[in-house]
């Protein structure tokens, strides 16, 4: 279609979010999934658990509608967190709802709509002690996984880490977004990706990076089947 691949579903994620309001979100009242806003918190305390300190810097990649960041930007010290997004109208509703919330420290953060733009074109050479990818890997094809762990590599502190999510393909994964029709097998969604954990761990091991899975994300209310085959890792160099 003439576009790459952020381009492309960054279009997808604007005409799906086009009219929709935070409060929209609200009223769903959801307990799992993508609008289930009490994912925020549960993510923030399990970071803390994992290190995260107020005086971090720490940046939301793939940041969405804000429910990671409102904790987040709570608990750390101010102008300590940066949110970007391939999405304008994602980056919209964050904005509406770090407002709805509270409004004193809406000058305390800083989103930004990431597509067509790098890291650097972004935050120029600022590094980073936390970096978190939530529910964005699996919506980019395996090459741009590398391509996103190259760019973040370069602004993580030599002690810093990256947590992040992924679904693992497995033979009795329910949700393998895969279907067979007359002897073909079909993908039934064009933005969604799963990889093999021998897949990720190859991204990891050609980038210097030391892959860590972590048990606890098994508890995590946000999905509407078994969290068993979707991974949560944090990962940081190897030689520090």
């Amino acid at each position: 279609m003439g576009y790459g691949w952020g381009e492309f579903y960054s279009l997808i994620i604007n005409r799906q979010d086009r009219g929709i309001t935070i409060n929209d979100i609200k009223n769903k009242k959801h307990k799992k999934h993508f609008w289930a806003l009490e994912i925020g918190n549960q993510a923030k305390e399990l970071l803390i658990k994992k290190g995260l300190k107020e005086s971090d810097d720490f940046l939301d990649y793939g940041c969405g509608y804000g429910r990671m960041a409102l904790p987040l930007i709570k608990y750390l010290d101010e102008n300590k967190y940066i949110g970007m997004d391939l999405s304008k109208e994602r980056i919209r509703l964050a904005n509406e709802y770090i407002e709805s919330q509270d409004p004193k420290i809406i000058k305390q953060h800083k989103f930004f709509v990431s597509v067509n733009k790098s890291i650097s074109d972004l935050v120029g050479d600022k590094k980073f002690d936390m970096i978190l990818m939530y529910s964005v890997i699996g919506h980019n094809p395996l090459k741009e996984v590398y391509k996103i762990f190259s760019e973040l590599k370069n602004h993580l502190n030599q002690n810093g880490k990256i947590f992040f999510d992924y679904l693992s393909s497995h033979e009795n994964n329910p949700n393998d977004y895969f279907t067979s029709f007359m002897g073909f097998t079909i993908k039934r969604s064009v933005k969604d990706f799963i990889f093999s954990n021998k897949e990720i761990l190859k991204v990891m091991d050609s980038l210097g990076l030391k892959y860590n899975e972590l048990k606890e994300f098994e508890n995590f209310e946000d999905s509407i089947v078994s969290n068993h085959y979707k991974k949560f890792v944090m990962v940081e160099f190897k030689d520090k």
